[in-house]
């Protein structure tokens, strides 16, 4: 059965061919920021799994929408978004090398909560031609993170590298 990850992050890519599974890679162009203002018009206050899976549903979502043509009938699509809890507020990717050092400056010596949503469809005939989705299963998980007291100097060397600044909490 063909497997789809709906994701550019190549943890989960490299996960899945940990464990012997060469997936199509198909990555869906969604706004995040909007998914999650719209979730907040139908959910005042949603907790960060709310927000998570919310994300990760419109990804497997979009997959199927924007890629019909190359979804194969009846695969699996799998999504996940991840982001940061800390300090009660959650922090997805710092996208450049200024926000990825202010956010190691703030977290450095500390724990946070990493979460992750998971969705999972199937792409089906009706699906790829008229728009409607199959279910979505969703799941999430946590994993508390340790950050090293790094330097100011390994911070900013590792922000350079550009490693952290596609990855939830940098």
């Amino acid at each position: 059965m063909p497997l789809v990850l709906a994701s550019s992050s190549p943890s989960r890519l490299s996960v899945l061919r940990s464990g012997g599974i060469e997936p199509l890679v198909l990555v869906p162009g969604v706004d995040e920021d909007a998914i999650v203002a719209e979730l907040r018009t139908r959910v005042p206050d949603p907790s960060p799994a709310e927000v998570v899976t919310c994300l990760a549903t419109a990804k497997a979502n979009a997959v199927i929408d924007q890629f019909a043509d190359e979804v194969p009938e009846g695969a699996v699509v799998v999504a996940g978004d991840s982001m940061l809890l800390l300090d009660g507020e959650l922090q997805g990717k710092p996208h450049t090398v200024e926000r990825t050092v202010e956010r190691w400056h703030a977290q450095r010596g500390r724990s946070a909560t990493l979460i992750t949503g998971h969705a999972f469809t199937r792409a089906s005939p009706v699906d790829l031609f008229s728009g409607v989705f199959a279910p979505v299963t969703t799941a999430v998980s946590e994993t508390v993170v340790h950050f090293a007291d790094a330097s100011d100097r390994d911070i900013e060397a590792y922000a350079a590298t550009g490693e952290p600044l596609g990855c939830a909490g940098a």
